[in-house]
C-alpha cells in the first residue's frame, strides 16, 4: 500500500465524522423549521444540550461500529454497493443501540421520532457521499496523473496470466501499470528494475511453477520490498497472507510487516509525538549548548 492510498484510506475516519455532524445539524433545523412543524408538531422539543449529547454518543458509536465491521480496513477491496449497504447496516446498528440506551435511561427522545429518523437518513447519505467522493477522486487522480499507481511485474504462464493482463491494461481506474511481462523468472531483470524502483510489486499467476522458482521470486519480492501476490496451489500459502480479487479473479498477497495500513499510519504519529517531547525535553539543554 502506498502512501497515496494510505492517506486516501485515513481521510474515512474524519470524512465519517464531518458527514454525522453534518447530518446532525440538518437533522435538528429540520425538526425545529416551520414547515416541518405544520406538518408534524412538536410535542416535546430536545434541548440543544442534550441534542449535543444524544449526537456525540451516536457518532461514537457510528464510527465504533464501523470499524468493527470493517469499513476503516484499508487491505479489504469492496465495491462501492457493497460499501453503501456496510453503511446503511453499520448507522442501522448504531441507531438501534442508541434507541436502546434512551429506552431504557432516557425515554425522552423516544417521543422525537423524526429527530431519530431524520438523523439515520441524512447519516446514511453523508457517509456513502463521503466515500463515493473519495473513490472518486482517487480514480481521477490514477487516471489524470497516475498518483498512486502500482507498477506491476508480471509472470505468467498460463491463460489465466494473459486474462488478469488484459483486465490491468483495459482498467486503469484500478490503479495499475503493467511494466514487465515474462513467462519465466528472469532473475536479473527483475532485481534491476527493482533497484530502479520500476516496479512496486510482482504478480505470479502460474500455480504450477516450481517451488524453488517460486521460493526464488519471494526473496527477490522480500529483499527489496516488493509486493507478492500470486494464484496459489489449493492449501498453499507464504506465512502471513491477504487474499484479494482483480475482477473475478483471486490473488494472495504476502505481507511483509505488520506496519502497513493503519499500523503504519500509528507509527507515524507514535514518531512525531515521541520526537515533539524530546524537542520539548530536551530544549533547554539544546539552547545552553548552542
Amino acid at each position: 500500500m502506498n502512501r497515496f492510498e494510505l492517506i486516501l484510506g485515513a481521510i474515512r475516519l474524519p470524512i465519517d465524522i464531518l458527514g454525522v455532524l453534518l447530518a446532525g445539524i440538518i437533522a435538528y433545523y429540520l425538526r425545529t423549521s416551520e414547515w416541518v412543524r405544520d406538518i408534524q408538531p412538536v410535542f416535546y422539543q430536545l434541548s440543544p444540550d442534550n441534542y449535543l449529547n444524544l449526537l456525540i454518543i451516536f457518532g461514537t458509536l457510528v464510527i465504533i461500529v464501523s470499524a468493527f465491521s470493517g469499513l476503516y480496513t484499508m487491505k479489504i477491496t469492496r465495491g462501492p454497493l457493497k460499501e453503501s449497504h456496510q453503511v446503511i447496516t453499520t448507522v442501522s446498528t448504531a441507531t438501534l443501540l442508541v434507541i436502546l440506551y434512551h429506552f431504557f435511561y432516557a425515554r425522552e427522545l423516544l417521543s422525537s421520532r423524526f429527530l431519530i429518523m431524520a438523523l439515520w437518513f441524512f447519516t446514511i447519505i453523508f457517509l456513502i457521499i463521503g466515500r463515493l467522493a473519495i473513490r472518486s477522486i482517487q480514480r481521477f487522480l490514477i487516471q489524470r496523473y497516475k498518483f498512486g499507481i502500482h507498477k506491476v511485474a508480471l509472470i505468467w504462464g498460463n491463460n489465466s496470466g494473459s486474462q488478469l493482463y488484459d483486465i490491468l491494461t483495459k482498467n486503469p481506474n484500478l490503479g495499475y501499470e503493467v511494466i514487465y511481462t515474462h513467462d519465466e523468472i528472469d532473475e536479473e531483470a527483475l532485481t534491476q528494475l527493482a533497484k530502479e524502483e520500476k516496479i512496486h510489486e510482482v504478480i505470479l499467476t502460474n500455480p504450477h511453477m516450481g517451488l524453488q522458482e517460486q521460493s526464488q521470486l519471494n526473496d527477490i519480492c522480500d529483499e527489496y520490498k516488493l509486493y507478492f501476490q500470486y494464484r496459489p496451489h489449493l492449501f498453499e500459502t507464504y506465512g502471513k497472507i491477504d487474499v484479494k480479487t482483480l475482477e473475478g479473479l483471486i490473488l494472495f498477497r504476502v505481507k511483509r510487516t505488520t506496519l502497513e495500513g493503519w499500523g503504519h499510519i500509528h507509527k507515524r504519529i507514535f514518531d512525531i509525538l515521541f520526537a515533539s517531547l524530546f524537542i520539548i525535553l530536551f530544549s533547554p539543554i539544546f539552547i545552553l549548548t548552542a
